[in-house]
């Protein structure tokens, strides 16, 4: 269990590393992607409003709508990882709870507890505001709910 516990230590680590490589443009980039696909539903929907549909209108409404399904992979994708990537950091708290450290010595009681406090604590996660992190609920509002 002692190299379980240094395990989650160097994880934690490493994440904390590639977060503070890629936080950034990661950021940027959700936000183009965000921003991309309802510019370019707009550009769609508007092409059709207008009553004097011409070749150039048509050409933009295709760019747009093969652009679309580019854009919503790109934002699947990265929502998908950072999903992924903190669902699997909560389930390691998760297992060392379930784990039987209430039966072991109290030297490990506490390196255990010491454990899951720090966990609690380092709470790291892609965030675009306070609350509100990158995960698939915001793939979900950006390309389903603000379209509509």
């Amino acid at each position: 269990m002692s190299i379980f516990i240094t395990i989650f230590f160097f994880l934690h680590r490493k994440y904390d590393e590639f977060l503070s490589i890629f936080r950034p443009t990661m950021l940027l980039q959700v936000f183009v992607v965000s921003c991309s696909i309802i510019f370019l539903w707009f550009i769609f929907l508007t092409s059709f409003i207008e009553d004097d549909f011409t070749q150039y209108m048509a050409l933009t409404s295709m760019e747009a709508i093969f652009g679309i399904p580019f854009c919503t992979f790109q934002m699947y994708m990265s929502c998908f990882v950072f999903n992924t990537l903190n669902i699997k950091k909560d389930s390691i708290t998760f297992a060392l709870y379930s784990s039987n450290w209430t039966e072991m010595d109290m030297k490990f009681k506490k390196l255990i507890l010491l454990t899951m406090r720090m966990n609690d604590a380092h709470q790291q996660k892609l965030q675009y505001t306070k609350t509100k992190i990158i995960n698939m609920e915001i793939f979900y509002h950006v390309c389903f709910i603000l379209p509509s």
